[in-house]
């Protein structure tokens, strides 16, 4: 029989051992039966550089465990302890205006800068090594919420690196100028080093920079996520986990590619909705159409409002097939690509395709979004919408075509 869990997120190193007794029995009669803790205190764990303190864990451990409470414990890795970052703003994340983060809050280090992956290998190791045959520890959470604060990083260590990737995808830049199509503003380039990071720029950087900025980013920290995992399985087999959300800057197919499950932050409402998605997809989407589009926008406003009109809910995911997502409304399948300045929409029989081209519709207005009614009777209506999450228009069943058979909710 498969267990319910009904848990919290647990803090004893902020309290003194009273208050942690009390919680522990308190969350007992409240009928909790995991805790996850230890994601945010690195510095509690590790004061000076290599001086670990293990024993209030192991301690809070115990007294959770003789209550029937199993514990999801994580490694700390979003705090970096100031010994670490104090003194060194090459170590920092750099964003796109070329900020350095300062010490604080969380997620202010970069995870591919090489003293940031040796130390947290080793905290990693030694929590792993003292806590993972606690009987109390029954799973693990690597770090938390990556990319919940922080974008792609573009300091130093990351720019080397990006150049490494560019040329390991590309094989020699002659490809690389021929599948950005670089010749444009005279953006060619000659070597892989002289390939800039998506900072800040007076117009517009090539979208493709952008988009391939995003996967290598997704790409890094998925694999920061790997190397933690492989450290932990040297000690425990309890499964490993993340605990992440389709609002972050993480491919999360990728990421979890490695892991034993999926955890996912809700922070649910009453107003959420159940969709698939593809983040690969939502790079391209925020980057290849040269716009500020705003994906949460789309995937949640936006979409709420879809799902009351009855138009459909489901979103083709990245690797899926047509074959098996459908529309909650009919049996018509979709796929939406984008391709340079319009939006291509494939589209299976029995759609009347209406412009010419048998089974595909072409908005060729470029920065236009459009979006496409689908109705029972097999053909279909085009509505520009510039703003999407906010202003929509749409045709209701039976309605001309003219404009002002437009609706406005």
């Amino acid at each position: 029989m498969q267990k319910l869990y009904h848990g919290a997120a647990f803090y004893p190193e902020l309290w003194e051992e009273a208050v942690v007794r009390e919680d522990i029995r308190a969350m007992k009669e409240a009928g909790i039966n995991v805790v996850r803790m230890g994601e945010f205190a690195w510095s509690v764990m590790e004061p000076e550089p290599e001086r670990y303190e293990l024993g209030l864990f192991v301690q809070v451990i115990g007294w959770l465990h003789e209550q029937g409470i199993e514990t999801v414990m994580c490694t700390p890795t979003p705090t970096p302890p100031i010994w670490y970052s104090h003194g060194h703003p090459e170590r920092m994340h750099v964003d796109e205006r070329g900020t350095v983060m300062s010490h604080g809050a969380r997620q202010h280090a970069c995870t591919n800068h090489p003293e940031f992956r040796l130390r947290a290998a080793k905290i990693t190791e030694q929590l792993a090594m003292t806590l993972g045959r606690l009987p109390g520890v029954t799973h693990w959470q690597l770090d938390n919420e990556f990319k919940a604060h922080v974008g792609a990083c573009l300091c130093a260590v990351c720019k080397e690196q990006w150049h490494a990737w560019l040329e390991q995808r590309y094989g020699n830049i002659q490809q690389l100028n021929e599948a950005w199509g670089t010749h444009i503003w005279s953006q060619a380039y000659r070597t892989f080093e002289q390939v800039p990071q998506p900072a800040a720029t007076p117009f517009l950087h090539n979208a493709s920079l952008q988009t391939m900025y995003r996967m290598f980013a997704m790409e890094r920290i998925a694999e920061f996520a790997d190397q933690q995992a492989a450290i932990i399985r040297k000690y425990t087999d309890a499964p490993i986990t993340h605990n992440s959300s389709v609002a972050f800057g993480v491919d999360n197919e990728r990421l979890f590619r490695n892991l034993d499950f999926a955890s996912y932050d809700t922070y649910a409402s009453m107003e959420n909705a159940p969709i698939t998605y593809s983040d690969r997809a939502k790079a391209f989407l925020q980057t290849e159409p040269l716009r500020k589009l705003n994906y949460r926008g789309l995937t949640t406003s936006f979409y709420s409002r879809l799902l009351h009109m009855g138009i459909h809910r489901d979103l083709i995911p990245e690797g899926g097939t047509l074959d098996v997502t459908g529309l909650s409304c009919c049996s018509l399948r979709i796929f939406l690509m984008y391709r340079t300045t319009f939006w291509n929409v494939l589209l299976r029989s029995p759609i009347k395709a209406e412009s010419g081209l048998p089974g595909r519709l072409r908005a060729e207005e470029p920065s236009i979004t459009r979006f496409i009614h689908l109705q029972r009777s097999g053909s279909w209506n085009v509505w520009p919408a510039s703003v999407p999450s906010t202003r929509i228009r749409w045709m209701e069943p039976g309605l001309s075509e003219k404009p002002s058979a437009w609706k406005r909710r």
